[in-house]
């Protein structure tokens, strides 16, 4: 598991980053809905090391994906999630 996702306030990172396993291609709108945060700009900034940012122009939303590496820490959270070390 990256260092990174286990901080405690990672908790809203770690969301997102399930979420979009889940649902690749949405939007900053869409994940916020997704996950209960309220203004898409802070899904960039949690997510711009683990995310592959696809534009989508003038007046249209980015669609974002995971990369190499989310990939990686999706499969980390699905076994950590799993432990029955994990705390909540």
């Amino acid at each position: 598991m990256p260092k990174l996702l286990l901080r405690a306030n990672a908790r809203r990172m770690r969301m997102c980053v399930r979420y979009l396993a889940e649902n690749p291609g949405a939007s900053n709108n869409e994940i916020g809905k997704g996950v209960d945060i309220v203004h898409p700009g802070q899904i960039s900034v949690l997510l711009g090391r683990l995310l592959e940012k696809e534009e989508g122009g003038a007046g249209f939303p980015n669609a974002w994906r995971l990369s190499p590496f989310g990939f990686e820490v999706v499969r980390a959270l699905e076994r950590w999630s799993d432990s029955p070390l994990r705390s909540t």
